[in-house]
Protein backbone atom coordinates (compact mmCIF):
# COMPACT_ATOMS: atom_id res chain seq x y z
CA UNK A 1 0.00 0.00 0.00
CA UNK A 2 2.56 2.30 0.29
CA UNK A 3 5.11 3.48 -2.32
CA UNK A 4 8.36 5.47 -2.11
CA UNK A 5 9.63 7.77 -4.78
CA UNK A 6 12.49 6.70 -6.84
CA UNK A 7 15.36 9.08 -7.07
CA UNK A 8 18.64 7.60 -8.79
CA UNK A 9 19.83 6.23 -5.40
CA UNK A 10 22.87 3.60 -5.73
CA UNK A 11 22.61 1.09 -2.59
CA UNK A 12 25.18 -1.21 -1.18
CA UNK A 13 22.70 -3.83 -0.61
CA UNK A 14 21.51 -3.84 -4.15
CA UNK A 15 25.21 -4.34 -5.35
CA UNK A 16 25.39 -7.28 -2.89
CA UNK A 17 22.34 -8.81 -3.44
CA UNK A 18 23.63 -10.59 -6.68
CA UNK A 19 25.52 -12.52 -4.17
CA UNK A 20 23.46 -14.95 -2.54
CA UNK A 21 19.63 -14.03 -3.86
CA UNK A 22 18.09 -15.91 -6.49
CA UNK A 23 15.53 -13.69 -8.23
CA UNK A 24 14.76 -16.61 -10.94
CA UNK A 25 13.37 -18.65 -8.53
CA UNK A 26 11.01 -15.86 -7.02
CA UNK A 27 8.44 -18.79 -6.95
CA UNK A 28 9.96 -20.28 -3.71
CA UNK A 29 9.69 -16.99 -1.52
CA UNK A 30 6.72 -17.76 0.13
CA UNK A 31 7.13 -16.73 3.63
CA UNK A 32 8.84 -13.41 3.25
CA UNK A 33 12.19 -11.91 2.77
CA UNK A 34 13.86 -13.13 5.84
CA UNK A 35 13.22 -16.46 5.34
CA UNK A 36 15.70 -19.00 3.62
CA UNK A 37 13.51 -19.49 0.80
CA UNK A 38 14.36 -16.23 -0.87
CA UNK A 39 17.79 -16.80 -0.97
CA UNK A 40 17.06 -20.21 -2.23
CA UNK A 41 18.69 -22.33 0.60
CA UNK A 42 17.55 -25.42 1.44
CA UNK A 43 18.24 -27.55 4.33
CA UNK A 44 18.23 -26.57 8.12
CA UNK A 45 20.46 -23.69 7.51
CA UNK A 46 22.41 -22.15 9.99
CA UNK A 47 25.26 -19.59 8.23
CA UNK A 48 26.23 -18.37 4.80
CA UNK A 49 29.33 -17.04 3.96
CA UNK A 50 30.01 -15.78 1.01
CA UNK A 51 33.68 -16.12 0.11
CA UNK A 52 34.88 -15.00 -3.38
CA UNK A 53 32.83 -12.68 -5.86
CA UNK A 54 34.23 -11.97 -9.09
CA UNK A 55 32.75 -9.79 -11.57
CA UNK A 56 34.24 -10.08 -14.85
CA UNK A 57 34.21 -7.17 -18.02
CA UNK A 58 35.09 -8.84 -21.09
CA UNK A 59 35.78 -5.73 -23.67
CA UNK A 60 36.96 -5.97 -26.80
CA UNK A 61 40.25 -3.52 -25.56
CA UNK A 62 40.46 -4.87 -22.19
CA UNK A 63 39.20 -7.37 -19.86
CA UNK A 64 39.42 -6.77 -16.21
CA UNK A 65 38.35 -8.36 -12.22
CA UNK A 66 36.07 -6.52 -9.62
CA UNK A 67 35.94 -7.97 -6.57
CA UNK A 68 33.23 -7.67 -4.33
CA UNK A 69 33.84 -7.81 -0.15
CA UNK A 70 32.38 -10.88 1.61
CA UNK A 71 28.84 -10.96 3.23
CA UNK A 72 28.01 -13.71 6.06
CA UNK A 73 24.24 -14.33 6.59
CA UNK A 74 22.88 -16.24 10.11
CA UNK A 75 19.64 -18.25 10.39
CA UNK A 76 17.85 -19.58 13.17
CA UNK A 77 16.52 -23.09 13.61
CA UNK A 78 13.06 -21.85 12.09
CA UNK A 79 14.85 -20.95 8.95
CA UNK A 80 14.91 -17.19 9.48
CA UNK A 81 17.18 -14.57 8.97
CA UNK A 82 18.61 -13.23 12.34
CA UNK A 83 22.18 -11.44 10.95
CA UNK A 84 23.18 -10.03 8.22
CA UNK A 85 26.95 -9.09 8.02
CA UNK A 86 29.12 -7.18 5.36
CA UNK A 87 33.00 -6.58 5.73
CA UNK A 88 34.21 -3.43 5.78
CA UNK A 89 38.00 -1.67 4.32
CA UNK A 90 38.91 -2.69 7.48
CA UNK A 91 38.62 -6.17 6.56
CA UNK A 92 36.32 -6.29 9.59
CA UNK A 93 33.05 -7.60 9.81
CA UNK A 94 29.62 -5.06 10.24
CA UNK A 95 26.12 -5.91 10.81
CA UNK A 96 23.73 -4.60 8.50
CA UNK A 97 20.75 -6.13 9.26
CA UNK A 98 19.53 -7.86 12.72
CA UNK A 99 15.95 -9.54 13.30
CA UNK A 100 13.90 -11.29 16.50
CA UNK A 101 11.34 -13.06 16.32
CA UNK A 102 8.77 -14.49 18.55
CA UNK A 103 9.06 -18.50 18.59
CA UNK A 104 11.57 -17.93 15.81
CA UNK A 105 9.25 -17.26 12.91
CA UNK A 106 6.82 -13.85 14.15
CA UNK A 107 9.47 -10.74 13.51
CA UNK A 108 8.67 -8.48 16.40
CA UNK A 109 12.13 -6.46 16.07
CA UNK A 110 14.42 -5.45 12.85
CA UNK A 111 16.97 -3.05 12.57
CA UNK A 112 18.79 -2.15 9.13
CA UNK A 113 21.48 0.08 7.92
CA UNK A 114 20.82 2.41 5.30
CA UNK A 115 23.70 3.40 3.39
CA UNK A 116 22.99 5.67 0.06
CA UNK A 117 24.75 8.06 -1.74
CA UNK A 118 23.56 11.84 -0.32
CA UNK A 119 24.21 15.35 -1.52
CA UNK A 120 26.10 16.44 0.11
CA UNK A 121 28.48 13.29 0.69
CA UNK A 122 27.64 12.42 4.72
CA UNK A 123 29.47 9.39 6.61
CA UNK A 124 26.60 9.22 8.97
CA UNK A 125 25.08 6.05 10.11
CA UNK A 126 21.99 5.57 9.01
CA UNK A 127 19.60 3.32 11.08
CA UNK A 128 16.28 1.91 10.34
CA UNK A 129 14.02 0.26 13.52
CA UNK A 130 10.77 -1.53 13.19
CA UNK A 131 9.01 -3.12 16.21
CA UNK A 132 5.73 -4.97 15.41
CA UNK A 133 2.58 -6.48 18.28
CA UNK A 134 0.62 -9.37 17.57
CA UNK A 135 -2.75 -10.48 19.10
CA UNK A 136 -3.29 -14.26 20.76
CA UNK A 137 -3.96 -15.68 17.36
CA UNK A 138 -0.57 -14.71 16.55
CA UNK A 139 -1.85 -11.74 13.80
CA UNK A 140 -0.85 -8.34 13.18
CA UNK A 141 -1.82 -5.68 15.16
CA UNK A 142 0.46 -2.56 15.29
CA UNK A 143 4.39 -1.84 13.54
CA UNK A 144 6.28 0.74 14.85
CA UNK A 145 9.00 2.96 13.19
CA UNK A 146 11.86 4.26 14.13
CA UNK A 147 14.93 6.20 12.08
CA UNK A 148 18.08 8.11 12.61
CA UNK A 149 15.22 11.19 12.53
CA UNK A 150 13.59 10.32 15.39
CA UNK A 151 13.77 9.87 19.15
CA UNK A 152 10.41 7.47 20.21
CA UNK A 153 8.69 4.89 18.07
CA UNK A 154 6.14 6.13 15.68
CA UNK A 155 2.90 4.04 14.78
CA UNK A 156 3.27 2.99 10.98
CA UNK A 157 0.69 0.30 10.78
CA UNK A 158 -2.28 -0.78 13.28
CA UNK A 159 -4.87 -3.82 12.10
CA UNK A 160 -8.47 -4.55 13.99
CA UNK A 161 -9.99 -7.97 13.96
CA UNK A 162 -13.54 -9.16 14.70
CA UNK A 163 -14.15 -12.18 17.23
CA UNK A 164 -13.92 -14.69 14.19
CA UNK A 165 -9.89 -13.59 13.55
CA UNK A 166 -11.13 -11.89 10.37
CA UNK A 167 -9.30 -8.16 9.76
CA UNK A 168 -12.09 -5.71 9.56
CA UNK A 169 -9.43 -2.91 9.53
CA UNK A 170 -6.47 -2.20 8.37
CA UNK A 171 -5.04 1.49 8.54
CA UNK A 172 -1.45 2.69 7.24
CA UNK A 173 -0.24 6.33 9.07
CA UNK A 174 2.04 8.58 9.32
CA UNK A 175 3.53 7.58 5.60
CA UNK A 176 4.59 11.37 5.30
CA UNK A 177 7.11 11.16 8.02
CA UNK A 178 10.53 10.55 6.56
CA UNK A 179 12.47 7.59 7.21
CA UNK A 180 15.35 7.91 4.82
CA UNK A 181 17.82 10.00 4.30
CA UNK A 182 17.23 10.57 0.43
CA UNK A 183 14.34 12.43 0.61
CA UNK A 184 11.02 13.16 2.29
CA UNK A 185 7.50 11.56 1.76
CA UNK A 186 5.48 14.33 0.58
CA UNK A 187 1.81 12.78 0.05
CA UNK A 188 0.64 13.01 -3.56
CA UNK A 189 -2.77 12.60 -2.97
CA UNK A 190 -3.11 8.79 -4.60
CA UNK A 191 0.10 6.45 -3.55
CA UNK A 192 1.85 8.51 0.17
CA UNK A 193 -1.32 9.27 2.37
CA UNK A 194 -1.86 7.57 5.33
CA UNK A 195 -4.77 5.11 4.31
CA UNK A 196 -7.65 2.77 6.15
CA UNK A 197 -9.24 -0.03 4.75
CA UNK A 198 -12.50 -1.71 6.13
CA UNK A 199 -14.16 -4.77 5.37
CA UNK A 200 -17.32 -6.49 5.96
CA UNK A 201 -18.29 -9.62 5.38
CA UNK A 202 -21.21 -12.22 4.59
CA UNK A 203 -22.19 -14.76 2.35
CA UNK A 204 -19.31 -15.66 0.15
CA UNK A 205 -19.10 -11.19 -0.21
CA UNK A 206 -16.31 -9.46 1.04
CA UNK A 207 -16.92 -5.70 1.16
CA UNK A 208 -13.57 -3.25 1.27
CA UNK A 209 -13.93 0.54 1.56
CA UNK A 210 -10.59 2.09 1.45
CA UNK A 211 -10.48 6.04 1.90
CA UNK A 212 -7.36 8.73 2.86
CA UNK A 213 -6.15 11.59 4.23
CA UNK A 214 -6.27 14.71 2.00
CA UNK A 215 -5.00 17.11 4.10
CA UNK A 216 -1.45 15.60 6.04
CA UNK A 217 0.67 17.71 3.04
CA UNK A 218 0.05 21.02 5.51
CA UNK A 219 1.53 18.50 8.69
CA UNK A 220 4.09 16.72 6.52
CA UNK A 221 6.46 16.87 9.62
CA UNK A 222 3.89 16.05 12.48
CA UNK A 223 3.93 12.55 13.63
CA UNK A 224 0.90 11.27 15.67
CA UNK A 225 1.55 8.94 17.69
CA UNK A 226 -2.05 9.06 19.36
CA UNK A 227 -3.47 6.09 18.36
CA UNK A 228 -7.19 7.31 18.80
CA UNK A 229 -5.91 10.17 16.97
CA UNK A 230 -7.26 9.32 13.66
CA UNK A 231 -11.01 9.48 13.79
CA UNK A 232 -11.93 11.96 11.65
CA UNK A 233 -8.85 11.94 9.44
CA UNK A 234 -10.05 10.64 5.61
CA UNK A 235 -12.31 10.74 3.46
CA UNK A 236 -13.90 7.89 0.54
CA UNK A 237 -11.99 6.68 -1.94
CA UNK A 238 -12.58 3.49 -3.37
CA UNK A 239 -15.32 0.18 -2.39
CA UNK A 240 -14.74 -2.73 -3.69
CA UNK A 241 -16.45 -5.83 -3.35
CA UNK A 242 -15.50 -9.52 -3.69
CA UNK A 243 -18.05 -11.94 -4.79
CA UNK A 244 -17.08 -15.49 -4.43
CA UNK A 245 -19.37 -18.25 -6.06
CA UNK A 246 -17.26 -21.54 -5.64
CA UNK A 247 -20.00 -23.07 -7.54
CA UNK A 248 -18.83 -21.74 -10.68
CA UNK A 249 -15.19 -21.36 -9.44
CA UNK A 250 -15.09 -17.48 -9.80
CA UNK A 251 -14.58 -14.49 -7.88
CA UNK A 252 -16.38 -11.40 -9.09
CA UNK A 253 -15.17 -7.72 -7.35
CA UNK A 254 -16.81 -4.72 -8.38
CA UNK A 255 -14.74 -1.76 -8.05
CA UNK A 256 -15.75 2.08 -7.52
CA UNK A 257 -13.07 4.44 -7.22
CA UNK A 258 -13.86 8.26 -6.87
CA UNK A 259 -10.52 10.01 -8.40
CA UNK A 260 -9.12 7.96 -11.68
CA UNK A 261 -10.65 7.99 -15.37
CA UNK A 262 -14.30 7.63 -15.86
CA UNK A 263 -14.01 4.57 -17.51
CA UNK A 264 -12.28 3.03 -14.90
CA UNK A 265 -14.29 4.41 -12.02
CA UNK A 266 -17.08 1.75 -11.93
CA UNK A 267 -15.43 -1.51 -13.34
CA UNK A 268 -15.70 -5.45 -12.69
CA UNK A 269 -12.52 -7.67 -11.99
CA UNK A 270 -13.67 -11.53 -12.95
CA UNK A 271 -10.94 -14.32 -11.61
CA UNK A 272 -11.53 -18.29 -13.01
CA UNK A 273 -10.57 -20.85 -11.21
CA UNK A 274 -10.01 -24.46 -12.58
CA UNK A 275 -10.87 -27.54 -10.07
CA UNK A 276 -7.43 -27.65 -8.59
CA UNK A 277 -7.59 -24.19 -7.83
CA UNK A 278 -5.48 -22.80 -10.19
CA UNK A 279 -6.23 -19.43 -11.89
CA UNK A 280 -7.50 -19.85 -15.51
CA UNK A 281 -8.22 -16.35 -16.36
CA UNK A 282 -8.33 -13.39 -14.87
CA UNK A 283 -9.92 -10.19 -16.58
CA UNK A 284 -11.09 -6.63 -15.94
CA UNK A 285 -14.14 -5.29 -17.15
CA UNK A 286 -14.51 -1.22 -17.32
CA UNK A 287 -17.76 0.97 -16.78
CA UNK A 288 -17.58 1.21 -21.42
CA UNK A 289 -16.91 -2.52 -21.92
CA UNK A 290 -13.10 -2.58 -22.40
CA UNK A 291 -12.15 -5.92 -20.76
CA UNK A 292 -8.39 -6.77 -20.23
CA UNK A 293 -6.39 -9.33 -18.73
CA UNK A 294 -4.69 -12.28 -18.38
CA UNK A 295 -5.22 -16.09 -19.25
CA UNK A 296 -3.73 -19.82 -18.18
CA UNK A 297 -3.86 -22.94 -19.90
CA UNK A 298 -2.60 -26.48 -18.61
CA UNK A 299 -1.65 -29.64 -19.81
CA UNK A 300 -0.99 -32.94 -17.99
CA UNK A 301 -0.25 -36.49 -18.61
CA UNK A 302 -1.49 -38.72 -15.93
CA UNK A 303 -2.36 -36.17 -13.32
CA UNK A 304 0.69 -34.57 -13.78
CA UNK A 305 1.60 -30.91 -14.92
CA UNK A 306 3.29 -31.14 -18.35
CA UNK A 307 2.79 -27.44 -19.85
CA UNK A 308 1.32 -23.86 -18.63
CA UNK A 309 0.44 -21.64 -20.82
CA UNK A 310 0.50 -17.70 -20.30
CA UNK A 311 -1.05 -15.47 -22.26
CA UNK A 312 -2.93 -11.54 -22.24
CA UNK A 313 -6.11 -11.15 -23.31
CA UNK A 314 -7.69 -7.62 -24.46
CA UNK A 315 -10.36 -6.41 -26.70
CA UNK A 316 -9.09 -4.69 -29.55
CA UNK A 317 -10.38 -0.69 -29.74
CA UNK A 318 -14.11 -0.96 -31.12
CA UNK A 319 -14.67 -4.47 -31.18
CA UNK A 320 -16.39 -6.45 -28.84
CA UNK A 321 -14.31 -9.72 -29.82
CA UNK A 322 -11.28 -10.98 -27.01
CA UNK A 323 -7.95 -11.64 -28.56
CA UNK A 324 -5.31 -13.41 -26.59
CA UNK A 325 -1.68 -13.20 -26.87
CA UNK A 326 0.76 -15.31 -26.11
CA UNK A 327 3.69 -14.39 -23.52
CA UNK A 328 5.13 -17.75 -21.68
CA UNK A 329 5.12 -21.23 -22.02
CA UNK A 330 6.50 -23.33 -19.38
CA UNK A 331 7.55 -27.58 -20.04
CA UNK A 332 8.39 -29.64 -17.03
CA UNK A 333 10.37 -32.51 -16.90
CA UNK A 334 9.75 -35.94 -14.93
CA UNK A 335 13.06 -35.06 -12.92
CA UNK A 336 11.87 -31.19 -11.78
CA UNK A 337 13.96 -29.89 -14.90
CA UNK A 338 11.90 -27.26 -17.01
CA UNK A 339 12.08 -24.72 -19.86
CA UNK A 340 10.69 -21.32 -19.99
CA UNK A 341 10.07 -19.95 -23.30
CA UNK A 342 8.97 -16.04 -23.58
CA UNK A 343 7.41 -14.68 -26.55
CA UNK A 344 7.34 -10.88 -27.99
CA UNK A 345 4.73 -10.01 -30.38
CA UNK A 346 4.29 -14.07 -31.25
CA UNK A 347 7.77 -14.09 -31.80
CA UNK A 348 10.33 -16.18 -29.35
CA UNK A 349 12.08 -13.59 -27.53
CA UNK A 350 13.73 -15.89 -25.06
CA UNK A 351 14.48 -19.14 -23.56
CA UNK A 352 15.81 -20.14 -19.92
CA UNK A 353 16.57 -23.98 -19.03
CA UNK A 354 16.04 -24.64 -15.33
CA UNK A 355 18.13 -27.81 -13.86
CA UNK A 356 15.77 -30.12 -11.04
CA UNK A 357 16.93 -28.31 -8.39
CA UNK A 358 15.65 -25.36 -10.05
CA UNK A 359 18.49 -23.24 -10.64
CA UNK A 360 18.77 -21.37 -14.23
CA UNK A 361 21.59 -22.51 -16.06
CA UNK A 362 20.73 -21.44 -19.69
CA UNK A 363 19.67 -18.13 -21.44
CA UNK A 364 19.59 -17.90 -24.79
CA UNK A 365 18.33 -14.42 -25.27
CA UNK A 366 17.43 -14.28 -29.34
CA UNK A 367 16.89 -10.31 -29.30
CA UNK A 368 20.60 -9.20 -28.48
CA UNK A 369 21.93 -12.90 -29.33
CA UNK A 370 23.47 -13.77 -26.17
CA UNK A 371 23.95 -16.86 -24.40
CA UNK A 372 23.91 -17.37 -20.77
CA UNK A 373 25.49 -20.08 -19.11
CA UNK A 374 25.85 -21.11 -15.06
CA UNK A 375 27.69 -23.79 -13.71
CA UNK A 376 27.04 -24.80 -10.65
CA UNK A 377 28.82 -27.24 -7.84
CA UNK A 378 26.67 -28.07 -5.36
CA UNK A 379 27.07 -29.60 -2.01
CA UNK A 380 25.65 -33.19 -0.50
CA UNK A 381 22.11 -30.82 0.63
CA UNK A 382 21.70 -29.53 -3.20
CA UNK A 383 22.50 -25.96 -2.16
CA UNK A 384 25.24 -24.64 -4.60
CA UNK A 385 28.63 -23.97 -3.12
CA UNK A 386 30.34 -22.30 -6.43
CA UNK A 387 28.18 -20.49 -9.50
CA UNK A 388 30.11 -19.83 -12.44
CA UNK A 389 28.34 -17.83 -15.44
CA UNK A 390 29.18 -17.64 -18.92
CA UNK A 391 28.19 -15.14 -21.67
CA UNK A 392 28.81 -16.02 -25.15
CA UNK A 393 31.64 -18.21 -23.78
CA UNK A 394 33.53 -15.64 -21.66
CA UNK A 395 33.10 -16.01 -18.15
CA UNK A 396 31.36 -13.04 -16.62
CA UNK A 397 30.94 -13.84 -12.64
CA UNK A 398 32.15 -16.59 -10.16
CA UNK A 399 30.82 -16.76 -6.49
CA UNK A 400 31.97 -18.96 -3.68
CA UNK A 401 30.31 -19.97 -0.61
CA UNK A 402 30.26 -21.55 2.68
CA UNK A 403 27.51 -23.22 4.00
CA UNK A 404 27.03 -24.44 7.91
CA UNK A 405 24.12 -26.25 8.92
CA UNK A 406 22.26 -26.92 12.30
Amino acid sequence: MKHILFLLILSVNFCFGQSIYNWDNSHSNLKGFEYKNHFDLKGNIKEVLITKIETFYNRKDSSFITYTDAEKILFNKKGYLTHEYFLNKNKDYFLWEYNEYKNDTLLIYKKERSHYKTSPPTDKIHLKEEKYTYNKNNHLLTKYIRSSYQEKFFINERNTYNEQGLLIKSEFLNNHVTINNYGVCLGDGFSLNDMTHSFVYGHNIVQEKAVFDKNFRKKETQIKNDLDDYSSYYIPYHNHKFISDRNNNTIQINMDYLRIGDDYKSSIVFYKYDSKNRVLESLWKTKKGNISGSFYEYEEVNDTLKRKMKGYIQTKYGMKTLLKTLSSITEYNTDGSFKVTDYSTSQINEIEHYNKYKDLIQTTDRYNNILSETKYTYDSNQNWTQKIVFENGKITENIIRKIEYY
